[in-house]
């Protein structure tokens, strides 16, 4: 997940950590 740019990179690895944490739930 590269959208937010080098600025928001931190930002974007949280977030696409929490997504996959999310999926990984809705899944289980």
């Amino acid at each position: 997940m590269e959208w937010l740019g080098t600025e928001g990179q931190g930002i974007s690895e949280t977030i696409e950590t929490t997504l996959w944490v999310a999926t990984w739930l809705v899944i289980l």
